[in-house]
């Protein structure tokens, strides 16, 4: 919700405007506000052609602005800016004379009070500039996409992107969750954030971003963080009951009075209610994505070498005995073992993305 502006006590419609000079809040008929920045504006771009999310970075940096380009299979563009309010509001960062960063910079200003997600009342009467950085706060990020670039072939949902986006240690800023700190140690590319959108096929992306931000709240708990992940897999390995269900009763009308193919049916009832059978087809045939998952199969196998458990190549043999494990050892998993966890989870955020992008019913 946006911020709630008053002046001497009674609350006032605004809007945002460029006088030429500076960004203003224009409350009524009775103030006129700057919106404090260091930056030299470059008003070159229509906001009404741009699309605005808020974001939330754990310990982001002024100098952390990062292209955004929309990995679509087999293609990479640029579809806008991910940008800290920090950097809004300084000229000591590396992207200060960028002009390309300068044009999404203006229109992250001038859209910024619009995204206040909590309810904020500001008293003009006492202001001599607006903060942007008290209102949104240091691990806010606002992200710019060009519905222009977007018209050229590609689409852009958040909840589609976000699970690319958590991948990369930022949260949905417009969602009620607790960001602690960083969840994902690994290095990522310096000024780029690589977004690949699940495919529409599981189309339970609301649910995802539930998953997600209980993964993000939870940073205290690594074992919490890992079923989180681990649930988005299991509503995977649902949606995959739901399609073998109909090819089976599919199968068994057209059978008639075949024995073989009802037997044959009859066996695919029961790959369908084993854990291991339905997380293999959804690696293996909706997803395609096993030869990918190399990083996830070392890092699984290396925790299960530290808890006295089998190694294994398939999914089903290195993450499912995991889930068991930890399941029914939550609250006394070995605090020696706790690093390699971290790696898993982390392995597993980066995959995400894969499992939900190139997942398909066909």
């Amino acid at each position: 919700m946006p911020a709630v502006f008053k002046f001497e006590g009674k609350e006032q419609s605004h809007a945002v405007k460029f006088d030429g000079d500076d960004i203003r809040v224009i409350a009524g008929d009775v103030a006129q506000v700057r919106i404090a920045t260091s930056l030299a504006l470059m008003p070159a771009y229509d906001p009404d052609k741009f699309d605005f999310h808020l974001l939330l970075k754990p310990d982001v940096k002024e100098n952390d602005s990062k292209q955004v380009h929309s990995k679509i299979v087999g293609d990479t563009v640029r579809i806008g800016w991910a940008i800290p309010v920090l950097s809004l509001v300084s000229d000591q960062h590396d992207h200060a004379s960028n002009e390309h960063f300068l044009r999404y910079a203006f229109l992250a200003i001038l859209m910024a009070v619009d995204l206040v997600s909590a309810q904020v009342e500001v008293e003009l009467s006492e202001l001599a500039e607006i903060d942007i950085l008290k209102l949104l706060g240091e691990d806010a990020v606002i992200l710019v996409i060009s519905k222009v670039t977007l018209q050229k072939g590609h689409d852009f949902e958040l909840k589609r992107a976000l699970p690319s986006l958590v991948s990369q240690g930022y949260a949905d800023g417009a969602s009620d969750v607790e960001v602690g700190s960083r969840w994902l140690p690994r290095e990522q590319e310096k000024d780029v954030v690589k977004i690949v959108l699940s495919s529409k096929c599981p189309d339970d992306h609301d649910m995802v971003a539930a998953m997600l931000n209980g993964f993000v709240s939870s940073h205290r708990s690594l074992a919490l963080q890992f079923f989180y992940l681990y649930q988005i897999v299991e509503l995977l390995m649902e949606r995959v009951i739901s399609i073998r269900q109909k090819e089976i009763a599919d199968s068994i009308i057209q059978a008639g009075a075949s024995s073989a193919k009802i037997r044959a049916a009859l066996e695919k009832i029961v790959e369908i209610n084993s854990e291991r059978s339905k997380m293999n087809l959804v690696v293996d045939r909706y997803a395609r994505i096993s030869g990918d998952l190399r990083e996830l199969r070392i890092d699984c196998n290396k925790l299960q070498v530290k808890l006295g458990l089998d190694v294994g190549e398939g999914i089903a043999d290195y993450l499912y005995p995991l889930r068991n494990y930890i399941f029914h050892n939550f609250r006394s998993f070995p605090k020696d073992a706790e690093p390699e966890l971290r790696a898993v989870v982390t392995a597993l955020v980066i995959a995400i993305p894969l499992f939900l992008s190139k997942f398909d019913y066909g």
